[in-house]
């Protein structure tokens, strides 16, 4: 009990420094959070385990959902949504002349340079169908979502003639990468 007490306390004094200094403080910063709900013309945002009620969001950012996670600029005692990076079944897309998917995928990089990625069947399931790496209408880009855990580029992609879409990266990666992708289907 005395550890809640002593951490409610903390958390408290942490607030008060927080509110107790000069609103431009010329450091912002970007967090990451995720949306607990979409109020019309806030968000209410998840961030280090607690929920922000009644964000302000840019314009951009109306469509978001729950799960949707989220970038918050914040200075000083002001925070903002300023984009939604994906939602949250993950693929994202926006109907017109082409279907355009954006997602998050954290794989295991298996010390090397190179991943073969997405096989046919993992771009059906994701995308409806399979990219078709010769038609001239279908695109696909990554990169790398966190380059604080691994400091590497994803510089290219590459498909295989029987359909499984792969990338590389400048150096070799030990462990896991955060790969942000953007597929473009054409019709």
């Amino acid at each position: 009990m005395m550890d809640l007490l002593t951490s409610a306390m903390d958390a408290g004094a942490a607030l008060a420094e927080t509110f107790s200094k000069p609103v431009n403080t010329g450091a912002s910063f970007t967090r990451y959070g995720t949306v607990v709900k979409n109020n019309g013309t806030t968000l209410d945002v998840e961030l280090c385990g607690a929920t922000l009620a009644a964000v302000p969001m840019l314009t951009t950012c109306a469509g978001a959902k729950a799960g949707d996670r989220c970038l918050l600029t914040v200075d000083g005692p002001l925070v903002t949504v300023t984009g939604i990076l994906a939602n949250a079944d993950n693929a994202h897309y926006v109907k017109g002349n082409c279907d355009i998917f954006t997602g998050s995928d954290v794989v295991n990089m298996n010390n090397s340079d190179w991943l073969d990625w997405l096989s046919p069947k993992e771009q059906k399931k994701r995308f409806g169908r399979a990219i078709n790496g010769g038609n001239g209408w279908d695109f696909v880009s990554c990169m790398n979502g966190d380059i604080n855990a691994q400091a590497a580029a994803i510089i290219g992609t590459y498909f295989y003639p029987e359909g499984t879409i792969g990338f590389y990266t400048n150096r070799i990666i030990h462990g896991m990468l955060r790969v942000n992708y953007l597929v473009v289907l054409g019709r």
